[in-house]
């Protein structure tokens, strides 16, 4: 009795185990031919961009070509690439929502970075922040957030997130270093 107890426990265990490799091995075939069917479109071929940002059909990213850093943005439904800001100063972390990117720049130098936000509806740019410490905005609706840094002395500093609808009149931020 006690041979067969131990024989019914060992054809159980092999069952299980013989279940669990057949539903491992078709699970790892059915990611396989997942992704042999994706599609894979190269946009850029500059060597230099990053940073991109995506919505609806259009990507918007940093590239840097010609001694420029650029803003661009790449509609794909048209398969057409423009170039929103041109500066030999850093421009950078582009965030795109309708027909709005939000971008840190700087027109000066490399040491004061602020808010700006390009609208493709007018074609024109508008400076969101003046506290020269301003980076990574993102924009959703009629909303831009960015990450803005204040030194409380030469090692020691604050970083916090702020917000504004650019329709209405954003807050001036200016830090006393």
């Amino acid at each position: 009795m006690r041979d067969r107890e131990k024989l019914y426990s060992g054809i159980l265990a092999l069952t299980a185990l013989i279940l669990l490799l057949i539903l491992t091995s078709s699970t790892a075939s059915a990611a396989q031919s997942n992704q042999s069917n994706l599609t894979i479109t190269q946009i850029t071929t500059s060597g230099s961009a990053y940073g991109p940002s995506i919505d609806d059909d259009r990507i918007v990213y940093t590239d840097y070509r010609n001694g420029k850093f650029q803003i661009c943005m790449y509609n794909l439904s048209i398969s057409e690439e423009t170039v929103i800001i041109s500066s030999k100063v850093s421009v950078f972390a582009p965030a795109i929502y309708g027909d709005r990117v939000v971008r840190t720049g700087s027109p000066y130098d490399i040491t004061d970075y602020n808010i700006y936000m390009y609208d493709f509806s007018t074609k024109k740019e508008t400076q969101i922040t003046t506290s020269g410490t301003a980076f990574y905005p993102i924009i959703y609706g009629d909303t831009v957030v960015w990450q803005d840094r204040q030194w409380v002395d030469e090692y020691s500093e604050i970083d916090d997130i702020y917000n504004c609808d650019p329709n209405s009149s954003c807050p001036v931020i200016e830090f006393k270093n």
